[in-house]
């Protein structure tokens, strides 16, 4: 989800910015490694001498495949290309030449979806949008190809009915220019008005994140009531059947991952604002949080639910977030752009995918 802001609360075993750059950052911009991650590499075989290392990502000229091991002194992930089953994303490209056969059991890695709806913010502060194509600077398109180019493995975006941002032109626009990177997802969000899944199952995004809205709201405020929406379960059956799948917006409480399961999704994001709030106050608050977020992601788990997230993470909470068990991707927007304006959208991209890797 598009978020308010980076957290200016505590840090949870991270430097300060100025004295993160020079050291744990620069190879994540520099190292071909790092700037594979999230993307991956598929097909190849993990030598067991490997995990003795403090970190090492293997990478192949293969573009378009998956395939990362990230071995940290906290935790290794290894991945492989996945298969496809409920809540899991869809096979890339196949494994390299020569590599027919070769696989390895993995952990699947956490996945970065970078929001670009604030892109689209900026541009149409200045430049009225047209009918048939986005218009003005900055290009939502332009900043769609940064993020991938820096190893962001998925895209999304939340065309609102007022098209305060993300138009459907910028939706359309960018599904076509992902259909040269397979490997990388891209997620529409929001809520199911007619218009809106009709553009869904136009595009056959990789997935449909359905959000609740409410009238005059900013950014989005909660997850969905267990006793809300109805149609929620034709939207799923709809999307299903072009081949999307379906995420559902939910607050971390036990009774809305049930709802979530019983209507048929694939996937729950859950709404992680409270417990951005919580860390912003303190470490402590923070984990306090976090529990409630441990327990929902279980209980997921358990009824063959994939685990999102979104909704004020950033660089600082996101440390003890990327513990959550199940986690398969976060969805992040503003503060990762609000950083970029700063430091460059490629550079912040490839800090977040670090983090996430677990630097």
């Amino acid at each position: 989800m598009d978020s308010r802001g980076a957290s200016d609360g505590p840090r949870l075993e991270r430097e300060a910015p100025a004295q993160r750059e020079p050291a744990r950052y620069e190879r994540a911009r520099c190292d071909d490694a790092a700037s594979a991650r999230g993307r991956g590499l598929g097909g190849l075989r993990v030598h067991a001498a490997l995990l003795a290392s403090l970190e090492l990502a293997l990478a192949s000229a293969a573009a378009g495949l998956r395939c990362l091991a990230v071995v940290s002194s906290t935790h290794v992930r290894k991945v492989v290309p996945p298969t496809e089953a409920r809540g899991q994303a869809p096979p890339l490209a196949g494994p390299p030449p020569g590599a027919a056969g070769v696989t390895i059991a993995s952990e699947m890695p956490i996945r970065l979806s970078v929001n670009v709806n604030k892109v689209a913010t900026l541009r149409n502060s200045r430049t009225p949008q047209g009918a048939t194509q986005g218009l003005g600077q900055p290009s939502v398109i332009e900043a769609t190809r940064v993020c991938i180019e820096a190893g962001a493995p998925g895209i999304t975006v939340h065309p609102r009915a007022d098209e305060r941002h993300i138009t459907a032109i910028d939706a359309r626009e960018i599904a076509a220019a992902l259909r040269a990177t397979p490997h990388v997802e891209f997620n529409i969000e929001g809520d199911p008005r007619p218009d809106l899944v009709a553009l869904a199952l136009e595009l056959r995004p990789t997935q449909l994140t359905l959000v609740p809205v409410q009238p005059g709201e900013i950014t989005s405020a909660a997850g969905w009531r267990p006793d809300a929406a109805p149609e929620l379960t034709r939207v799923i059956a709809k999307a299903h059947a072009v081949g999307t799948r379906v995420s559902v917006f939910v607050d971390p409480d036990l009774d809305a991952v049930k709802w979530a399961a019983d209507l048929g999704a694939d996937r729950i994001e859950l709404f992680t604002e409270p417990f951005a709030r919580a860390f912003a106050t303190s470490v402590a608050a923070g984990r306090g949080s976090f529990a409630q977020y441990v327990a929902a992601a279980e209980l997921a788990h358990t009824r063959g639910l994939g685990v999102n997230a979104g909704h004020d993470l950033d660089l600082d909470n996101l440390v003890l977030f990327r513990e959550l068990p199940h986690l398969d991707e976060v969805s992040i927007g503003h503060a990762l752009m609000a950083r970029a304006l700063f430091h460059g959208l490629a550079s912040t991209v490839r800090e977040y995918l670090a983090v996430l890797a677990g630097d």
